[in-house]
């Protein structure tokens, strides 16, 4: 079975006109401080030597391995999040991010995982995120040994009370 690690996150924030009028934008909420149940999911993976099986079978290891416990974000963290509460922890250890913003209500991320030519990849996390609420697309391009496959995941997360704990 091969090794794998790390994953990939959504969206561009949309930002209104108005008529003509003379309108102040109001401030992007603030992210809430609290208990944050965070998911990942794989849901393409594309490779020259992909076959059907072996597709399910990456989705379901970085599944696996990717899974997101809880996140207790504190009211400091929320004054001034960081992109990297948002990601997958083996992401955040395993990547060496060059760019990474969570700011007015938009997760940027840019970077590269693993060692060498021929073992790690590139990642791009690209997400929107409101109190409450965030969601995220991951996508990546790995070469494990000799083989090289890409693939995107959705991360998403939803406040859910106060931190246990």
């Amino acid at each position: 079975m091969r090794k794998l690690a790390f994953a990939a996150l959504p969206a561009l924030a949309l930002m209104g006109c108005s008529g003509g009028e003379d309108v102040t934008e109001p401030e992007a909420a603030g992210l809430e401080a609290g208990e944050w149940q965070m998911a990942f999911y794989v849901n393409e993976v594309t490779g020259e030597n992909v076959t059907e099986e072996i597709r399910t079978e990456i989705a379901t290891e970085l599944d696996r391995e990717l899974a997101m416990d809880p996140v207790c974000i504190s009211e400091e963290q929320a004054a001034a999040p960081d992109a990297a509460l948002f990601i997958p922890r083996e992401v955040n250890s395993e990547c060496n991010f060059t760019e990474s913003s969570a700011e007015n209500g938009t997760i940027e991320m840019a970077g590269t995982c693993g060692e060498g030519a021929n073992d790690g990849g590139t990642i791009t996390i690209s997400g929107t995120y409101e109190a409450a609420s965030m969601e995220a697309v991951m996508t990546a391009t790995i070469r494990d040994g000799g083989e090289e496959f890409s693939f995107a995941a959705v991360v998403s997360g939803e406040r859910s009370g106060e931190c246990s704990g």
